[in-house]
């Protein structure tokens, strides 16, 4: 008889043994498969939530970097201006020198160093003679020919022809070393263009080029803030002479007195110009340790009572390398 709560659709629907047993009968390795893919699964769980974590504390570390580098910057143009309030209505008297002199504004949140050139220290790669080129090539400690001949190759860049100096170089003594150019025959834009000068070396040019310029149109050197070397290759006195000159020449400045004289300098080794054209870099260290730096080149002309200021080339991103070694060869 069948129960009251069972009817014979019910009947087939229940569960026979044979059916129970297929049910929870697993296929040969079944089992092994599921628990692979279950720690493959948990592994790959692991490995996601590990890089969020990672992006996540990049990230962070990006946005703090990016945070300390425009902080920093911030602090190197805010120091810069203070320079360039003191180049355009200081009296002669309280006004910084460009003689590379390294100046440091110290805030409570930065420490700003600056490095002011007045160009006309330095020689201009566009106009200077081949022999003042030679003359600082031979303080580099070159030999004498290595020296005529990137003086001559750099005087057969810039002019407007075709005819071979004596030590120089045009488009077929290029050709013959191998290179797929030749000489511009046409002014250098930036000090950076020598690397291109037949017989310019990498270590030559980095030791050099904080002695170039092409910004002031001068075929000579204004030895009142040139530097060490460009004295040394410029003046014909004694190396202890030119020395003792630059050291008087900082103290007196600190001291507030009137410069030296300038040890002996042939007159067409004389710049024309003088105190126009500067070089200002300056690198801050903000509050979250992060370096960044600025320079400018800019020129100063008269107007009126007081200076009008041009800026003629500006970056806005500087290598701390390049700021640190300069400092640390005017400290030498």
């Amino acid at each position: 008889m069948t129960p009251a709560h069972q009817t014979p659709e019910t009947d087939n629907l229940m569960p026979t043994p044979e059916s129970i047993s297929l049910f929870h009968r697993a296929a040969p390795g079944q089992a092994g498969m599921a628990l692979v893919m279950v720690l493959w699964f948990i592994v790959l769980l692991s490995v996601i939530s590990f890089g969020l974590s990672s992006t996540g504390r990049s990230s962070a570390q990006m946005a703090g970097q990016l945070a300390g580098s425009s902080e920093a910057r911030h602090h190197a143009d805010a120091a810069m201006q203070l320079v360039l309030v003191n180049l355009l209505s200081a009296s002669e008297a309280e006004r910084l020198v460009g003689d590379g002199s390294v100046y440091r504004v110290l805030g409570p949140d930065a420490d700003t160093h600056l490095i002011l050139w007045d160009e006309s220290g330095k020689i201009d790669i566009n106009f200077a003679s081949e022999e003042l080129l030679q003359r600082l090539f031979s303080q580099l400690e070159l030999s004498g020919d290595k020296s005529r001949q990137l003086a001559g190759a750099i005087a057969d860049w810039r002019d407007d022809d075709d005819l071979v100096r004596l030590h120089g170089a045009e488009s077929d003594d290029y050709l013959a070393a191998g290179l797929t150019y030749g000489p511009a025959n046409d002014k250098f834009n930036n000090t950076r263009e020598l690397a291109q000068v037949l017989g310019m070396e990498a270590d030559i040019l980095r030791a050099a080029e904080p002695y170039l310029t092409v910004y002031t149109s001068n075929s000579g050197i204004n030895p009142e803030v040139a530097p060490l070397l460009v004295l040394l290759a410029a003046s014909e006195a004694d190396a202890t002479t030119i020395e003792n000159y630059v050291k008087t020449r900082q103290e007196n400045f600190l001291a507030g007195l009137t410069p030296p004289s300038p040890p002996a300098i042939p007159r067409h080794f004389l710049a024309t110009e003088r105190g126009i054209t500067f070089k200002l870099s300056a690198l801050a260290t903000g509050s979250r340790g992060v370096r960044a730096g600025q320079s400018m080149v800019f020129r100063l002309s008269r107007e009126g009572s007081g200076h009008h200021l041009q800026t003629i080339r500006r970056w806005p991103y500087v290598e701390a390398r390049e700021l640190y070694e300069s400092m640390e060869r005017r400290q030498q």
